[in-house]
C-alpha cells in the first residue's frame, strides 16, 4: 500500500549537494512536486539543511534548497551492494525546476 500523499516519479540526474557547500556528489532518483530523494553515502542528519545543484547542459545550474526528512545509512560493508540516501523537502522550487520535471502544481 502506497502511503506517500504526492505523485512521485523516477529519475537519474546527477546532482552536486551539501549543507554550506556543494561539494557532495549524489545521484537525484526520485522526484515530486514537494521532494527529492538523493542516492549518496554522504548523509546529512535529518533536520538539516541541505543545498542542491542540478546542472543544465549549456546553462546555469538549478539551485534547490530544503530539509533532510530521512536518511538512510548503510554500512561500509555493504556499499558495493547497496545505496544509502536522504528524502528531501525542498523549500520553494524554481519554475525551472518544476518545468525541467514536468511536476504537478501542489495542490
Amino acid at each position: 500500500m502506497e502511503k506517500r500523499a504526492r505523485q512521485r516519479r523516477k529519475t537519474r540526474l546527477s546532482i552536486r549537494f551539501g549543507a554550506e557547500r556543494t561539494d557532495k556528489m549524489g545521484l537525484i532518483t526520485d522526484v515530486s512536486a514537494r521532494g527529492i530523494y538523493i542516492a549518496t553515502n554522504a548523509i546529512l542528519p535529518p533536520g538539516s539543511a541541505v543545498r542542491v545543484q542540478v546542472p543544465v547542459p549549456g546553462g546555469e545550474p538549478i539551485q534547490l534548497d530544503g530539509r533532510v526528512m530521512r536518511a538512510r545509512r548503510v554500512p561500509p560493508a555493504f556499499i558495493m551492494i547497496s545505496t544509502g540516501g536522504m528524502g528531501v523537502r525542498l523549500k520553494d522550487a524554481p519554475a525551472a525546476w518544476r518545468a525541467s520535471q514536468a511536476l504537478p502544481d501542489e495542490s
